[in-house]
């Protein structure tokens, strides 16, 4: 019998956490969770100073801390055609419940672009997640 993670993954994850400080930061975009090379997968975004910032956060369920690195995980942030720059943040571990791998990267969107699509990699298998923004603004 398998174990799906699907239950424990959302319970390690509340809702609107991220990598990014609240205090200056505001969650613009939660994505669906997906299942990606087996593993649940519930991406997030948040901005600041009206999208010049950037913080991409994913929540990843795995069996045990050892099943999964940084090397394993890409993370791509697209404005249509364009790429917008990010910096892989090291990849932390929560446990709760469940075991969660939280990768992220902070990007610089200096010509304030409105993302369309987040790529997430593990393990080479790669899934786009379709992002509808209206623009930019935090409240």
């Amino acid at each position: 019998m398998r174990f799906t993670y699907l239950p424990l993954l959302l319970l390690a994850l509340p809702l609107g956490a991220s990598a990014a400080p609240s205090s200056t930061w505001t969650k613009i975009w939660n994505g669906p969770v997906e299942k990606i090379a087996d593993h649940w997968t519930v991406p997030s975004l948040d901005a600041r100073l009206d999208g010049v910032e950037l913080v991409v956060s994913v929540g990843i369920a795995v069996g045990s801390t050892s099943e999964l690195s940084a090397k394993d995980v890409a993370i791509e942030l697209r404005a249509g055609t364009r790429t917008i720059a990010c910096t892989a943040e090291p990849m932390g571990f929560t446990e709760t419940l469940a075991i969660t791998a939280q990768p992220g990267a902070h990007c610089r969107n200096p010509g304030k672009l409105i993302p369309t699509e987040l790529v997430v990699t593990v393990k080479g298998t790669a899934h786009a997640f379709p992002i509808k923004l209206a623009s930019l603004k935090t409240p």
